[in-house]
């Protein structure tokens, strides 16, 4: 705990976070790629939690809108007939839209906002 001198915001080291044990996990190992440090569970909190862990995979998939589905087996066709057809060149798909995401860091008195995809 530090002291606030002549109304001037003060500089601390330490956040406590709420989260969940699963978000923790997440957290545990975004700090092992990135710049996230410790989180803390609430004291009060006396509540057993087990998880099943998390892994890269797992955690980039919680952030997908919708479950990725496998395709189905494409359905069998008849042989196919001989068509003369002029060339043309294939259209070009669109590129998807990039999700992006966006955390707001308070750094003592900077706040600053960081986006990734």
């Amino acid at each position: 705990e530090t002291e606030q001198k002549d109304n001037k915001p003060v500089t601390v080291n330490t956040v406590t976070l709420a989260v969940t044990p699963e978000e923790v996990e997440k957290l545990a190992l975004a700090t092992n790629d990135g710049k996230i440090q410790l989180v803390m569970r609430n004291f009060a909190d006396n509540t057993l939690v087990l998880t099943g862990g998390i892994d890269k995979g797992r955690l980039l998939s919680s952030f997908r809108s919708a479950p990725i589905v496998a395709a189905a087996a494409p359905a069998k066709r008849n042989k196919p007939r001989s068509v003369s057809r002029k060339a043309q060149s294939p259209a070009a798909a669109p590129a998807p839209a990039k999700k992006s995401y966006s955390v707001e860091v308070i750094k003592g008195n900077k706040r600053t906002e960081e986006s990734f995809e």
